[in-house]
């Protein structure tokens, strides 16, 4: 039996040397073969795009001029118009752009070209056409434009236009003054108003010869018609402006976050437009049709009309049973449920096949207003003061849409029949307060509606439970402002806000934004060498994968790492911090907890409590090799290839 199983696996050992002995055949490599970064990134199951859902301000206050206060050449008025331009009026009537960019903002415009395109935007410019300038880079218009079909403006063209539509409510004039001295070489010297007088920019909504212009004009009184205008010694100039010859230099936040999310769009009902005088209406569908298919959405933006009532609570209601698809609380045309294809956790081919449901779609929505609530009383009596009695409504929605699982057979509170998926799906609140700083309203709203509920209670009780970042950095951090809550108190920073709030939302929503530790080596006593890498990370809107770091630290006689925290390349106890790493579930982050080693100096943490937690890159290291290589000379690098 031995002799036989012996012959048997000699046998065997035979077979395979023949095999290995065998002439291989030689097979030339191909970049094919390759890829940039592992493969189970890209195949990771939880890199779902999320839902983001824009819930946009169309109350009448909207129709404010964007930039109160005296013109002030020194500042960047950002707009329709590129402040950094000079431009002239063509015979369409559109405002043309010379080919270069002034020295500085504060620059003058002289010869041709003698209008300066940053006293335009701050002379000019409503409160929505900053907001349409911003999400999606102006107006879109179908007709009467000599510019070519916009490849990001759906079916018309993105020429930069001012408000146009008939208007309604409250707002509609507004009036901008500016001393003569202040606008030589800034106008046309046949429009200025002539020495020791003022130029007076009336922008007018209250008659149609005068929608989407300004009446230039010398006489103080606001002309009632164009008509008036002329009879008054003015001109009347139409706000549409040449797009730039580059497209990507006019593209709002939607076009540059692209298919990293699927975005929606709601407005509040306006009885003078969709009858109903409460709640909201999706007026684009969460993008079910192509992915990156744009057009609908910036075109449905940019004919928002600013004239309805600011129903926040009632609109983020609606939008709650929007995501758990039942029956509209306000209006039967709020929106579609029963098809599959016009549900918010449904995905087309276009994104994953077969076309399914996604339950783990993350789901946001990102409110945009510029004020208060009004007439915005009429919620279920079991959500009123759910959450608190002190801010209106908009809080006790925004935290019962956050904690309650929206897809399930029976929604508590309201107790509606649901629409059953797998798992949990709620809703995340974000809000932009634009034109305004210091909302209490929409900083208690962002906290019920955004809080990470780590002691799982389902209330925002505690500080870290909605505060760990700096809004205005993103740097880990508290700042005693909720993470869900950004303000633009000008018109200038408001695409900065929506850029930065969208990110924090594609940060949350991508798959492994931990860190992942692959390796630390020692040589004993003195450092210590980490490697790490972040699977997916974002840098404004720009989606970075697999982010590698190798980085030294300090380890000293009794075990503990150290940063280099006075970066002075020394380990001395009482200056570099200890720091122990952790994986924050909250965070869905790796950090890096310092502790204090100085009364006394004696390898010992002087608390178990931290004095700061930060991130791993932003530890103290005394070397990270993707630093140095970055702060070397590219004529010093060496790159190493060979063709086979």
């Amino acid at each position: 039996m031995k002799r036989q199983t012996m012959s048997i696996i000699a046998v065997f050992l035979l077979g395979w040397v023949a095999i290995l002995l065998l002439p291989l055949e030689a097979n030339a490599q191909s970049l094919i073969d390759y890829t940039a970064y592992p493969e189970f990134l890209s195949s990771n199951s939880d890199s779902v795009p999320p839902d983001i859902l824009i819930l946009l301000d169309n109350s009448d206050s909207l129709n404010k001029q964007a930039y109160a206060g005296a013109f002030d050449s020194t500042v960047a008025y950002v707009g329709l118009f590129n402040p950094m331009r000079c431009y002239t009026v063509d015979l369409d009537e559109v405002f043309v752009h010379n080919s270069s960019d002034k020295a500085s903002v504060s620059a003058t415009c002289t010869g041709t070209y003698n209008w300066d395109g940053n006293l335009l935007n701050w002379a000019t410019m409503r409160r929505i056409d900053i907001v349409k300038w911003a999400l999606v880079g102006g107006k879109c218009s179908s007709t009467r434009s000599p510019f070519p079909p916009h490849h990001e403006c759906g079916s018309g063209h993105l020429d930069g236009q001012g408000q146009q539509q008939s208007m309604f409510g409250s707002y509609l004039n507004f009036t901008q003054s500016v001393p003569d001295a202040d606008v030589i070489n800034r106008l046309p010297s046949a429009e200025t108003p002539g020495p020791g007088r003022t130029a007076y920019f009336n922008v007018v909504g209250t008659d149609s010869s005068l929608y989407g212009k300004f009446c230039l004009t010398n006489n103080a009184a606001t002309p009632s018609n164009s008509t008036q205008c002329s009879t008054d010694g003015g001109v009347v100039h139409e706000i549409r402006v040449q797009p730039p010859a580059d497209p990507a230099d006019d593209r709002g936040v939607i076009q540059q976050i692209g298919q990293q999310a699927r975005f929606g769009l709601m407005e509040y009902n306006d009885p003078a437009f969709t009858g109903p005088t409460d709640g909201g209406r999706v007026i684009e569908h969460v993008d079910w049709k192509i992915a990156g298919d744009l057009g609908p959405m910036i075109d449905q933006i940019s004919i928002a009309v600013p004239q309805a009532k600011a129903q926040m609570a009632e609109s983020l209601y609606e939008a709650a049973r929007y995501y758990a698809q039942i029956a509209p609380e306000y209006d039967v045309n709020d929106y579609v449920t029963g098809d599959p294809t016009r549900d918010p956790y449904w995905f087309t081919t276009d994104w994953i096949t077969p076309a399914q449901y996604v339950p783990c779609c993350k789901a946001f929505v990102l409110l945009l207003t510029d004020g208060e609530p009004t007439s915005d009383t009429n919620i279920p009596a079991a959500l009123q003061n759910y959450h608190s009695s002190s801010y209106g409504f908009l809080d006790d929605v925004a935290l019962w849409a956050h904690t309650t699982d929206l897809r399930q057979a029976t929604i508590p509170v309201i107790s509606a029949t649901g629409s059953d998926l797998a798992g949990e799906q709620n809703l995340t609140l974000y809000t932009v307060f634009a034109f305004g700083s210091g909302s209490d309203l929409l900083k208690e709203a962002s906290k019920a509606g955004g809080f990470n509920d780590s002691n799982g209670n389902d209330l925002p009780d505690l500080d870290s439970e909605w505060d760990q970042y700096t809004n205005a950095t993103g740097a880990l951090g508290a700042d005693g402002i909720p993470d869900t809550y950004y303000e633009a108190a000008e018109g200038t920073e408001l695409k900065d806000r929506l850029l930065a709030a969208i990110t924090s939302i594609l940060q949350k929503s991508a798959s492994g934004t931990s860190a992942s530790v692959l390796a630390s080596s020692s040589t004993g006593e003195g450092t210590i060498y980490q490697s790490f890498f972040f699977p997916s990370e974002f840098e404004g809107a720009n989606e970075l994968t697999w982010l590698g770091y190798t980085q030294g630290l300090f380890v000293d006689a009794f075990g503990n790492v150290r940063e280099d925290t006075d970066g002075d390349g020394k380990l001395i106890y009482a200056n570099d911090k200890i720091i122990q790493t952790r994986y924050d579930e909250s965070l869905a982050e790796v950090v890096a907890d310092r502790f204090d080693d100085v009364s006394p100096a004696d390898g010992q943490a002087d608390s178990t409590t931290p004095v700061g937690t930060v991130t791993l890159r932003d530890v103290a290291a005394l070397w990270e090799a993707g630093e140095r290589l970055a702060l070397t000379d590219a004529s010093s690098r060496t790159l190493l290839t060979w063709v086979d």
